[in-house]
């Protein structure tokens, strides 16, 4: 027996066009009827995962936020969850647009690391976060639109993700491969001291400003802690100014920012859809394959990314978020996955496709 997954292209940036195609797929009884839409939002990600009438926003972000501001008002469940793939404002600037006034019921996050030896990648990582929200760089001022949240869970390999009707296999980050992130903790430390540089030009109520919204973060994101609310007085904090030189050392910060970042991107798949986030190549190497490929995949970064776990995958859906900057597509997509279909959203606009 068979199912069909139809698909719509040539949307508009906030709905996606009419439906213009089918693809075969095995019929399976553990698959429900699910629909995923993939927004268009130039550089950036965000899509929506719908099962049986539970929904879960998979990023919600855009480098051109204010061009795509309508796209969250498209969401109208009061109670869907949400689970941001990456630290880096382009998976989150446009949570705050969403139409709901209830908020996510659940903001799922890639979890920091407590471990000693790398406990520099989670505070280059919390520093970084706080200093760029303070000084209002770039749209990193809507993170703690989702640290207001009711609950905030971070996420590891093998955490239980139940969402969506969907139990959920958490592939990465993990902490267990000590050798993997040693190899950054260098990097972050460097970072760490350029920052500690910049904040001792700081007044002291900026310093206190500061070291408050570090710690609230590090609280709310690190390994085991669940269901944490974000403290009152990191709700509160004014914005700080920084000088002008500060500000470039800020943004040049945030190339390293992202290579740290990049190696903490959460990794889940089920047996219909697989998210790869921002993960780079030497994390595509060694997550784990899945014992059963999903029906759809998520690229990795826009398309641009590939590895080994994504080498053995036959996936029947290859899905892709890219805007007119996002680099060159990966040929092993389309060479060694070689998908039935691919929707890509700087060709097909917001598109989606629906498993009957």
């Amino acid at each position: 027996m068979y199912r069909f997954l139809s698909y719509m292209g040539e949307g508009s940036v906030e709905r996606p066009g009419p439906v213009c195609g089918k693809v075969e797929v095995l019929a399976s009884d553990v698959v429900p009827s699910t629909r995923l839409t993939m927004f268009d939002v130039g550089h950036g990600d965000c899509l929506l995962v719908e099962v049986n009438g539970e929904e879960l926003l998979v990023d919600c972000g855009s480098r051109s936020p204010a061009k795509y501001t309508q796209v969250p008002t498209y969401i109208k469940n009061d109670h869907l969850s949400f689970v941001l793939c990456h630290y880096h404002s382009d998976h989150y600037n446009l949570s705050p647009h969403l139409s709901s006034r209830s908020g996510f019921r659940t903001v799922y996050v890639p979890a920091l690391p407590i471990a000693k030896p790398l406990l520099p990648i989670s505070l280059f990582i919390c520093n970084f976060l706080s200093l760029a929200t303070l000084a209002f760089h770039r749209y990193f001022p809507a993170l703690p639109f989702l640290m207001n949240q009711r609950r905030v869970v971070p996420l590891e390999k093998g955490q239980p993700l139940r969402e969506a009707g969907i139990e959920w296999q958490v592939l990465w980050p993990d902490f267990a491969d000590l050798p993997f992130f040693r190899r950054i903790v260098s990097v972050a430390q460097r970072a760490t001291e350029e920052i500690n540089a910049l904040i001792e030009h700081l007044t002291h109520e900026q310093k206190h400003a500061f070291e408050t919204l570090s710690s609230s973060l590090f609280r709310s994101l690190k390994q085991g802690e669940e269901s944490f609310v974000y403290d009152q007085e990191a709700r509160q904090l004014a914005p700080l100014e920084l000088p002008a030189e500060s500000r470039r050392r800020l943004e040049s910060l945030e190339d390293t920012f992202h290579t740290v970042a990049d190696t903490l991107t959460l990794v889940f798949a089920s047996d219909i859809a697989a998210f790869f986030g921002d993960a780079d190549q030497r994390v595509l190497d060694i997550v784990e394959p899945l014992e059963r490929t999903p029906l759809i995949v998520k690229a990795s970064h826009h398309g641009t990314r590939f590895g080994e776990c994504l080498q053995r995958m036959d996936a029947t859906v290859l899905m892709i978020s890219r805007g007119s900057s996002t680099g060159r597509l990966h040929p092993s997509y389309l060479n060694a996955m070689r998908p039935k279909l691919t929707l890509r959203t700087d060709i097909h606009g917001t598109c989606q496709c629906a498993l009957h």
